[in-house]
């Protein structure tokens, strides 16, 4: 998902400093969230040079329609296909897997991480369809619009003190929510497939053994979900040589799958015992890898 800048409601500043404008004191405007892969601590060239393209590329016509879905959500995991909806994309995967998803057990959703934005939204939407409360890891910079809070602990990928204090702390509500009932939804990649080479098939970042830490200790079920397809010629271009192109065409990563057709691997339910005879944390994650890109061969 992209970061989500949310601005605050004008009501209080209106209210204050325009009470011409107001029609009715109790009237409330409603909250306006900005898309952008750009974040207040980039600099200040580095953020006008990602927000610029994101508006080239046709992020504007995005942004409209979020804040459209968000602002007239009635049911909170429902969201999530709305979101679908309103990105006009066409999911194709078996439904019937999705029974197989044990009740009132710890379990967590991994999967392949080839799209960004579009196979966050999806996994959401996929895990609405069993559960209405879910935590969903991601990375912390975009746990920034409220709505969307709802359903997100956020990861810090740093080497700092401050990212290990907030990972624990994760860790542990994490743990506290898979066993009271709520799933919890991962990609153990922590960022976008990249291809190692421009012309060649876009690969998963090295996985984060956080995962394999929280299966171990909540000794939850594993739901693991496949995403065929990868983000276009373009992205993996610009991804050898600069970050900052690469973040910026994230949102247009959304805008050229629209209309298309997403395929999706559900496999079946991993239980925890079967998991326990892999001998340490390295050897559990390359067992679950292995899980899901099998399924990407059919």
């Amino acid at each position: 998902m992209p970061g989500l800048t949310s601005k605050l409601s004008f009501n209080f500043i209106a209210k204050k400093f325009l009470p011409e404008l107001m029609e009715n004191d109790n009237q409330e405007i409603e909250a306006y969230t900005k898309l952008t892969y750009s974040t207040p601590e980039d600099p200040l060239l580095n953020s006008f040079f990602i927000q610029s393209l994101e508006y080239l590329t046709g992020r504007l016509p995005l942004e409209t329609r979020f804040n459209e879905v968000v602002n007239a959500n009635k049911v909170p995991h429902k969201v999530w296909e709305e979101l679908i909806n309103a990105c006009e994309l066409k999911l194709e995967f078996n439904q019937s897997q999705l029974a197989k998803v044990p009740q009132n057990k710890p379990v967590i959703f991994i999967a392949n991480h080839p799209f960004g934005v579009v196979d966050g939204m999806i996994m959401a939407y996929l895990v609405a369809q069993k559960y209405s409360n879910f935590k969903f890891l991601v990375n912390g910079v975009l746990c920034t619009d409220k709505l969307l809070n709802n359903f997100f602990l956020p990861i810090d990928f740093g080497t700092t003190k401050k990212a290990m204090y907030t990972n624990i702390s994760t860790r542990n509500i994490a743990i506290e929510k898979i066993k009271s009932g709520e799933p919890i939804v991962v990609f153990p990649s922590g960022g976008v497939a990249t291809a190692p080479k421009f012309w060649k098939k876009a690969e998963d970042l090295e996985w984060k053994r956080f995962v394999v830490k929280l299966i171990n200790k909540a000794e939850a079920t594993v739901i693991p979900i496949y995403f065929h397809g990868q983000n276009s010629r373009l992205f993996q271009i610009v991804s050898q040589f600069s970050q900052d192109l690469r973040l910026a065409l994230l949102l247009n990563e959304v805008r050229n799958k629209m209309n298309k057709t997403i395929k999706i691997e559900i496999g079946n339910p991993i239980p925890f015992n079967e998991m326990s005879s892999q001998s340490d944390n390295k050897g559990l994650l390359d067992y679950l890898y292995n899980k899901v890109f099998s399924m990407g061969k059919t």
